[in-house]
């Protein structure tokens, strides 16, 4: 086969001079019209699965969240590799999905898979969720903030900066780690309960009862509507010990500390 194309180049030189001008002018005019993508799409999907527990071990994360639902992801279809990464409190699971797959088709695997196993965890887990849509090959900045006061850091850190780092474009989301939250603590007098019959769950029940806003509705003066609202929610410690107090169920002291 070789031998006979060698031959009809040899004896016909012109009409082989005359098809390579033309398939080369068919290149050129190609080349010229290609697209150009300094930055190609190559990512493959990719679903993030979080899940958040303060103050449980790397090693329960692991063993309690991370595996169990590492195993689930693992027979979903069009998968070929689940990656996990357990930490202080918190439970990050990347599954990969085959190139080509859908990316709205692939996060609905994942929930659905998410519906199945999460009733299987443990039930003072937080239920996990899937992250935002992004890339694989997005860049993860992590910084460190200094100040004196961790709760006014941690407070500044969620409630100032991260709103305006999510407004930015092309940060799909943020996550705080660390600092202190703000709690009140309430410590119980055991013999008080005993002496009234109460139990510590009284005591729960009392303060989230005292600690909500509630709607009245609205009342018609004139040509206005007035909007009735009861506001409840603690913002002190004498909101603490007054809003329990008011409760019908108040029998037994409370010793009120402070982790501000």
């Amino acid at each position: 086969m070789i031998n006979k194309l060698i031959n009809f180049a040899v004896n016909n030189r012109l009409t082989v001079l005359i098809i390579a001008v033309i398939l080369t002018g068919f290149g050129v005019i190609s080349f010229q019209q290609l697209s150009v993508d300094v930055y190609p799409d190559l990512n493959a999907p990719v679903v993030s699965v979080m899940t958040e527990n303060p103050g449980m071990a790397p090693e329960d994360v692991e063993m309690l969240i991370t595996f169990p639902l590492e195993t689930a992801f693992n027979s979903l279809p069009f998968v070929y590799r689940v990656r996990s990464n357990s930490s202080l409190g918190v439970s990050k699971i990347n599954i990969d999905f085959e190139y080509g797959t859908e990316i709205y088709f692939a996060r609905q695997l994942v929930t659905e898979k998410l519906q199945m196993i999460t009733p299987d965890l443990p039930e003072n887990i937080n239920p996990p969720f899937i992250g935002p849509i992004s890339s694989m090959f997005a860049d993860a900045l992590e910084f460190t903030i200094k100040g004196g006061d961790l709760y006014d850091m941690r407070d500044w850190a969620e409630w100032e900066l991260k709103p305006r780092l999510q407004t930015v474009p092309g940060v799909s989301n943020v996550i705080n780690l660390g600092g202190l939250l703000k709690q009140y603590h309430v410590l119980l007098n055991p013999d008080l309960l005993l002496q009234y019959d109460l139990h510590a769950h009284h005591v729960v029940d009392a303060i989230k009862a005292n600690n909500r806003n509630v709607g009245g509705g609205f009342i018609v003066q004139g040509a206005e509507e007035r909007i009735i609202q009861g506001i409840g929610l603690i913002q002190n410690i004498d909101a603490v010990v007054s809003g329990y107090k008011s409760n019908k169920n108040s029998c037994c002291s409370l010793s009120i500390v402070s982790a501000l």
